[in-house]
């Protein structure tokens, strides 16, 4: 029952995954977008949940496009490496992922935030085969 409601989520959400891996950062009714600006936390934490979905052999296939959550999980994680920042001068903000991107966006505006470095984090190594994850998702 729980798998079934997280599939129906995903495959909505999968549509909404631009070629560059980037996606809206809130929705209204009916699954339209609602915003301008990327929540990158919970971009990582859909890639999670498209791996998950695939390594369980769910319904793999999104009807009217043909997107495999894998391949948009892998797309959504592209477009967060992009984001990273691996090269800021203060230490604290080096390898840290922003909280919405532009910055400017309304999840942790201006921040760098921990559950989203966290997730970005457990999406990449959840494409390492034989990685082992803190924790099972």
């Amino acid at each position: 029952e729980f798998i079934a409601a997280t599939e129906r989520v995903a495959h909505e959400l999968v549509k909404h995954v631009g070629p560059d891996g980037r996606m809206p950062g809130r929705f209204a009714r009916g699954w339209e977008p609602s915003a301008p600006w990327a929540c990158l936390a919970g971009m990582a934490q859909m890639s999670l949940v498209w791996q998950r979905l695939q390594e369980l052999e769910a319904v793999v296939i999104v009807e009217d496009d043909g997107l495999r959550f894998l391949g948009a999980g892998n797309r959504v994680n592209a477009f967060l490496m992009r984001t990273d920042d691996r090269e800021s001068r203060g230490k604290a903000l080096r390898g840290g992922l922003r909280g919405s991107y532009p910055v400017s966006g309304s999840y942790e505006r201006w921040r760098v935030s921990t559950l989203s470095t966290k997730y970005f984090i457990d999406a990449l190594m959840k494409e390492v085969p034989g990685a082992q994850l803190p924790f099972h998702y």
